[in-house]
């Protein structure tokens, strides 16, 4: 599963199926996880980029129906991703 690709040291996000868009340079990060965490007494699910230094940078989060569960689809892509990178 991939919305974009690298190139010239960059992973570019570029899948018309998505609205995400954009350009994250590569050698800017330390790490990128896969974060399940109660946040105020909701679980909270997300993909966090974080420095070299450890500090997170940038946090992208499960989208939530107004019922306050996860979108389904996202949810799964989630679970997903996780299991690709054990």
């Amino acid at each position: 599963m991939s919305i974009g690709g690298k190139k010239f040291g960059y992973y570019n996000m570029s899948d018309r199926d998505t609205p995400l868009k954009g350009h994250l340079k590569l050698d800017g990060f330390s790490k990128i996880a896969l974060v399940s965490k109660p946040f105020h007494g909701v679980n909270t699910k997300s993909v966090q980029f974080f420095s070299h230094s450890g500090k997170t940078v940038f946090k992208l989060y499960i989208r939530r129906n107004k019922d306050k569960s996860f979108v389904a689809e996202q949810l799964k892509k989630f679970e997903v991703l996780k299991q690709l990178a054990v």
